[in-house]
């Protein structure tokens, strides 16, 4: 559980760091108020990341690009060689619900509603991921991540490849810097 502080850190932090500058021309950014859509499906966004992790494991670029959202396609083949080069796999212990679409928007209320719109779709989640990760034989237990997701109008996508490398790398880091 020491680790999963150090994620958040590491997640907050590369959220503002990810994110495009933009000119605000008043201090003031108008968020419209969250519609609430339809019920959110859990089991097929559980199934999503699970299918996102096997893709990584098999080294699948078709599968990973297609479950992610289609602002952030042109970070996969970064993410994927990273994947590669440093010889990973990931084996989910388990997935739980972590923010709604409200506490989502909420903690993206630094996007106005057209780049939420744009990077996020009409609305987002987040889900804990526990995983055992292997780099070269060395398995790494107890590793977390917060997998977002993004509605749009074709459906369901993952979020952000760029930041899952970044905490990905991050949190290795720091398990073998004996941390």
């Amino acid at each position: 559980m020491k680790y999963t502080a150090i994620c958040i850190v590491v997640l907050l932090f590369s959220l503002c760091v990810s994110q495009e500058e933009t000119v605000k021309e008043s201090q003031d950014v108008s968020v419209t108020p969250l519609v609430t859509g339809p019920p959110i499906p859990h089991e097929v966004l559980k199934d999503i990341i699970t299918d996102y992790f096997q893709a990584l494991n098999q080294r699948d670029m078709s599968t990973v690009t297609s479950l992610t959202h289609p602002y952030y396609i042109q970070d996969v083949g970064s993410f994927l060689d990273y994947v590669i080069d440093n010889n990973l796999l990931f084996d989910i212990v388990s997935i739980s619900f972590l923010m709604d679409e409200e506490e989502f928007r909420e903690m993206t209320e630094i996007l106005s509603d057209e780049e939420f719109q744009e990077q996020v779709g009409s609305r987002g989640v987040s889900y804990e991921v526990e995983l055992h990760v292997t780099m070269d034989a060395e398995v790494y237990e107890g590793f977390y991540l917060f997998i977002e997701l993004g509605e749009t109008e074709s459906g369901w996508y993952i979020l952000d490849p760029a930041l899952l490398q970044l905490v990905i790398e991050g949190t290795l880091e720091v398990y073998q810097s004996g941390g």
